[in-house]
């Protein structure tokens, strides 16, 4: 069974999630541990899959294309495993979240154009595993 995160490990993804090209130093600093440690932490995270990977966050300026949002139901008594592998195999979805309640799926997605947008929503729309889904284009980010 995984290890439980506690307070420092907390504090670790917190503060890499704000700022993931922090420095070690840095962050061992933050949250009063040694370099050693704090490197200790980091490698039991990235090995336990808490932490996935390091990403840069672009401002608005600097995305292109066009972002969606799009919402899917699933048939009744398909699991979401059976369909997230197919989805995140398309072009464009670049996450896919798992939801309780009506909505089975979100996916996140980009495309450069609205009609790479609809090719992305009709293959998922598709799938014989797929009941409904919805499309919503990002019109503006804050």
């Amino acid at each position: 069974m995984a290890k439980e995160l506690d307070t420092k490990d907390r504090q670790i993804i917190h503060l890499l999630s704000q700022n993931a090209r922090r420095a070690l130093t840095s962050l061992a600093k933050a949250i009063n541990l040694s370099r050693s440690a704090t490197q200790e932490r980091l490698q039991r995270l990235e090995d336990s899959r808490a932490i996935l990977g390091y990403t840069v966050r672009l401002g608005i300026a600097e995305r292109n294309g066009i972002e969606v949002w799009l919402l899917v139901k699933l048939q009744p008594g398909v699991s979401c495993a059976q369909t997230v592998p197919i989805i995140q195999s398309f072009a464009g979805a670049s996450e896919v979240y798992a939801l309780a309640g009506d909505i089975d799926l979100i996916v996140h997605g980009r495309a450069d154009s609205a009609d790479a947008i609809s090719d992305m929503r009709d293959k998922i729309a598709s799938l014989a595993t797929v009941a409904d889904v919805r499309t919503y284009p990002v019109l503006a980010a804050y």
